[in-house]
């Protein structure tokens, strides 16, 4: 048992740490919330079928963000407009607008999409993490992926027109 939860332990940790950063915007949280899942992880590993402790675990971190969102005031980061003159290149500056964006979502719309593309969760985990149908996490990732596409928009197209004139 020991070797399952360190397996566990080693292939989820990661991704599960960068679910929680992107879906609290603390490091600090995102650690606790880590600790938190492999502790549950731990209690429930004897009655956890081989196979499917992926869709699994990150049912059991989606339900801890929810329980995280419930307790505590929603974490914003802030603004880039609010920011200070940066000293980042336009990569950092674009995983910030990211982050920004990912805030905007509806809450369904960007649980869904950190599930999906931090986590990695197939389509058929998501729909059974959420109790709802393929074709509805189908639909609401196209959404949130619209979304994202418009609220970064015209940053990307300013930072495209940066480059082209040589200012960045």
């Amino acid at each position: 048992m020991e070797t399952r939860a360190a397996d566990l332990f080693e292939r989820y940790h990661v991704p599960a740490y960068r679910y929680f950063l992107r879906a609290t915007g603390s490091p600090d949280i995102a650690q606790d919330l880590v600790q938190e899942l492999f502790l549950k992880v731990l209690h429930k590993l004897k009655a956890l079928k081989p196979g499917r402790e992926g869709g699994w675990v990150f049912r059991v971190a989606h339900n801890l963000v929810l329980d995280y969102g419930r307790t505590h005031p929603a974490t914003r980061l802030v603004a880039l407009s609010d920011a200070e003159e940066p000293s980042v290149g336009p990569m950092q500056l674009l995983a910030f607008g990211l982050s920004e964006a990912l805030n905007l979502l509806p809450k369904e719309e960007r649980e869904l999409f950190l599930l999906r593309e931090v986590a990695g969760l197939s389509y058929a985990e998501l729909a059974a993490i959420c109790d709802t149908k393929v074709e509805t996490v189908r639909s609401r990732l196209y959404q949130a992926r619209g979304h994202l596409k418009t609220l970064l928009g015209p940053r990307l197209s300013a930072d495209e027109n940066k480059r082209r004139n040589g200012d960045g």
